[in-house]
């Protein structure tokens, strides 16, 4: 994972690559995320994550992409948000395409801004009792 300096580095780059030098003030405040983004990221204030969510529909790229965890720029097209979301094969067994994704990209942005919130504190504590269990896991030794 980067560290805040980087990742305030690796978009700064991302947006300025697609939008052209001196663009990032313009391009937060465009896309909702708030022109002061990077600058709190930089005086270490944890951002909503719904920020870096507006950014990333805004530029039409995923959220793991914009965070620097992929290096390939999922591009999200409206013509693919607009189809059918893909049938799950009969095991049950999630399958996770670019099309699934942006049909919880067209989903999330359907609600309302307190259920947004609601959806992202839900994922973001699912993630951390992941983590948790994942680090519970290790230190003891079991795999």
């Amino acid at each position: 994972m980067k560290t805040a300096e980087e990742l305030i580095s690796h978009i700064g780059k991302l947006i300025e690559e697609k939008y052209g030098p001196r663009s990032i003030d313009r391009v937060l405040r465009a896309s909702g995320a708030g022109k002061n983004l990077l600058q709190n990221m930089g005086q270490n204030k944890k951002p909503a994550m719904d920020s870096f969510v507006k950014l990333a529909v805004y530029m039409e790229i995923s959220l793991d992409y914009l965070l620097g965890l992929v290096d390939n720029p999922i591009r999200i097209e409206t013509s693919v948000i607009e189809s059918e979301p893909p049938s799950q094969p009969a095991n049950n067994d999630l399958i996770i395409t670019d099309t699934y994704e942006k049909e919880l990209i067209k989903s999330y942005r359907a609600l309302e801004p307190r259920t947004q919130h609601r959806v992202l504190t839900f994922v973001y504590d699912e993630i951390d009792n992941a983590e948790k269990e994942r680090m519970g896991k290790k230190a003891t030794g079991i795999a």
